[in-house]
Order: C-alpha cells, then structure tokens, then sequence
C-alpha cells in the first residue's frame, strides 16, 4: 500500500468543498482511510498535533510555499472559511465535520453492499437487467444499481470514467418513461461507443464500436 499523510483538517476541508458542490453522500465522506491501494493512517490526527510532534522529535517537514496562497479554494476555506465559521458558531467545527463524514461513510458502505446484492438478484440469464425489478426499488438504490451495471464509461480523453450523476438521472428518466408506456423502447449514448437500450422490460448495453464504427455522441436520449 502506498501511505499518504492526510490528517483531520484536511478531511474536515474536503468535506466542505464537497458540501459546496453539492455532493452526495459519497461526497460527505470527504477522505477515505482506505482508497484502493492508498491508506491514511493519520487521518484522525489534528495538523497542530503533527506539527508539535515533528518539532518535539527533531524532525524536519517541508512547508507548501502555495499553502498560504488564496488561489486555492482549499486554503481560502482553510485560512478565511473554517476561522469565520468557527468563531460564528464558538467552537471548534473540524471534529464535528469529520464525524459527519464518518457517518457518511458508514451508510454509503451499507448502500454500496445492497446495490451488489440487487444487482445479484436483477440480473436476467441473458446478461441484461431487470427493468421492473429496477423500478421497484428505492431511488438511492436505483442509482447506484446503474452505476454498478453500467461499470466504467469512457470519459472525452478515451479514459475509464463512473457514470456521472447526470448520465444516471438521464437513465432513471427514461426507465420512467420507457415503464409507464411513454416509449416503447429507450436508447442512451454513455460515451465511448455505449449505448443503453431498455425493452421488453430489459436493460442491456450495446457496444457501438463493433461492427459499425461510431465516433462518440453526446449524452442524449432518442428512439430508434
């Protein structure tokens, strides 16, 4: 594993950033202690408490000369953000965020673990997915089923990239549409020659770029 120096205050920034983008749950985790091959060991570690244990070893650290600079939307919630918020609210708002986060994390773990089982359960012999089955459950459940089925897309560069929240919601869409009759069947481009296509009550994707090459389309929704 590869060890990154992460500690609290970086997490409890993280966690605001995200907040003011308008993230998710995921989004509120901030910084996870496990990401793949990364680890975080000292994520529940105060930046003050490292900087006294540096000093109280002898131990030398290299300060980012940019850490100061408010061109950052890190440092200006670091420097400006945290300190307003703080003195608004009388008390120290770090640990609270990062509990927050924590809580986070514990329910997107438990959702990420449903959607695996009911991708389990919906997925038909023929590969497709259940469409009615989808219907059924609830929303959060839906979205992250889709992101699991669908897998990794290509991004504009031709690099593997999760579905993004507007490519889900496109697809939540026109399950609704395709489900209540509006369409009888449903095609959406996901980029990089994939298109989702529901009928018959069935989800499955299509790869474009056998058999006819097709360059890249935009996120759109169209019947055949």
């Amino acid at each position: 594993r590869i060890a990154l120096a992460h500690h609290l205050d970086d997490r409890a920034e993280s966690i605001l950033m995200h907040m003011g983008r308008g993230a998710g749950l995921r989004g509120l985790i901030g910084i996870r202690y496990l990401d793949g091959p990364l680890i975080r060991p000292l994520l529940d570690i105060r930046r003050e408490e490292l900087v006294e244990a540096a000093e109280a070893l002898g131990l030398p650290w290299r300060e980012d000369a940019s850490n100061l600079s408010d061109e950052f939307l890190r440092n200006r919630i670091r420097l400006e953000l945290m300190p307003a918020w703080e003195k608004t609210l009388g008390y120290d708002a770090a640990p609270l965020l990062v509990r927050l986060g924590s809580l986070a994390e514990r329910d997107d773990d438990a959702l990420a673990g449903l959607a695996a089982n009911q991708l389990d359960r919906l997925h038909l012999p023929d590969g497709s997915l259940s469409l009615t089955g989808l219907a059924a459950l609830p929303k959060a459940l839906v979205a992250r089923v889709l992101q699991l089925y669908c897998g990794q897309v290509e991004d504009r560069e031709g690099g593997p990239q999760p579905l993004s929240l507007a490519q889900v919601e496109a697809l939540v869409g026109l399950m609704a549409s395709v489900m209540t009759g509006g369409k009888k069947e449903g095609r959406l481009s996901l980029g990089g020659g994939t298109t989702a296509l529901m009928r018959d009550g069935r989800l499955w994707l299509e790869d474009q770029t056998r058999g006819k090459q097709e360059g890249k389309r935009p996120l759109n929704q169209e019947e055949e």
